[in-house]
C-alpha cells in the first residue's frame, strides 16, 4: 500500500504543480484494519510523528539552553539540588516539560479522532509558544 504525504502545491515555470512524498507500506493487515488505523499508520510510516517529536524536543532543549543548561533533561535533573535557585528552576522545567508533552499527546489524540489536521512543525511550535511559554522563577 502506498501512503502519500507532504502533499502541497508549488508554483513552477510551467504553472502550479502538485508535489507529494510517498512511502510504501508492506503489511499483513486487512484493508479494513488499515482503514481503521490509517491516521496512526500514516503518522508512523511517513515519519511525521518522529519529525514533530524531534522538533518539540529541540524546542524544549533550546528554551533550557537560554538559561545556560545543556538541554531540558539537564535542567530537570536539578530537581533535588541543594541549591535553592537550581531546584526552583528544575521544578519549573519538570512541570513545563510535563505540560508540553501532555499538550502534544492531546494534539495526537485530536488528530487520531479526526478533530484536527496534522500540524506542521511550524504550526505546532507556534501553538506551544503561545499556549505554554517557559516562565522561569524570579531570581532569589
Amino acid at each position: 500500500m502506498w501512503i502519500r504525504h507532504d502533499i502541497r502545491q508549488e508554483e513552477q515555470e510551467e504553472g502550479i504543480v502538485w508535489l507529494a512524498r510517498e512511502v510504501y507500506l508492506q503489511t499483513v493487515q486487512s484493508q479494513a484494519e488499515i482503514e481503521a488505523d490509517a491516521p496512526r499508520i500514516f503518522l508512523r510510516e511517513s515519519g511525521i510523528q518522529k519529525k514533530l517529536t524531534d522538533a518539540v524536543q529541540g524546542w524544549m532543549d533550546r528554551r533550557a539552553q537560554e538559561r545556560g543548561y545543556d538541554n531540558i533533561a539537564s535542567a530537570c535533573s536539578y530537581i533535588q539540588s541543594t541549591d535553592a535557585v537550581f531546584q526552583a528552576e528544575a521544578e519549573v522545567c519538570v512541570a513545563w516539560r510535563d505540560r508540553v508533552w501532555r499538550y502534544c499527546y492531546n494534539v495526537l489524540d485530536a488528530v487520531m479522532a479526526g478533530q484536527r489536521s496534522i500540524p506542521t512543525v511550524a504550526e505546532l511550535l507556534a501553538e506551544l509558544d503561545a499556549e505554554l511559554p517557559l516562565v522561569w522563577p524570579e531570581a532569589a
